[in-house]
C-alpha cells in the first residue's frame, strides 16, 4: 500500500516475497517505477524512498514491479523509487475538484 500523502509504502506483516507495483489509476498514469542500476548515483543501493525530479536521481531502469523480500522486521530497507513520466512533470497527482458552474457533471 502506498501512502500518497505521507510518501512511504508498507507491506502486510506477513513474511514472503512480494511484487510491489503501482496500482492502476492516476498515480500509474503520472509515475513510473524505477529500479536503480549499479551505475546510478546511489550505486544501486536500496536504502531510501525517493521521488525523482530530474538529474542523477532518475537514473535506472523502468520496471512494472519491484520484488521485496520480507523475512523479518529487522531486514534491509527496500527502496521504492518513482519518477514522473515524460510529459507529465507538471500534472498534479491529486486533481482539483471541479468548481460549481463550470459545466462539469
Amino acid at each position: 500500500m502506498v501512502m500518497q500523502n505521507l510518501g512511504y509504502f508498507q507491506l502486510q506483516a506477513k513474511p514472503g516475497v512480494w511484487d510491489v507495483r503501482l496500482a492502476p489509476g492516476r498515480g500509474k498514469e503520472l509515475y513510473e517505477l524505477v529500479v536503480p542500476t549499479a551505475s546510478s548515483a546511489d550505486g544501486g543501493g536500496l536504502q531510501w524512498l525517493g521521488y525523482g525530479r530530474g538529474g542523477a536521481d532518475d537514473e535506472g531502469t523502468v520496471a512494472d514491479a519491484r520484488t521485496a523480500v520480507v523475512s523479518d522486521f529487522t531486514g534491509p530497507i527496500t527502496q521504492l523509487r518513482v519518477r514522473k513520466r515524460a510529459g507529465k512533470e507538471l500534472e498534479p497527482l491529486l486533481e482539483q475538484p471541479a468548481e460549481e458552474g463550470d459545466g462539469a457533471g
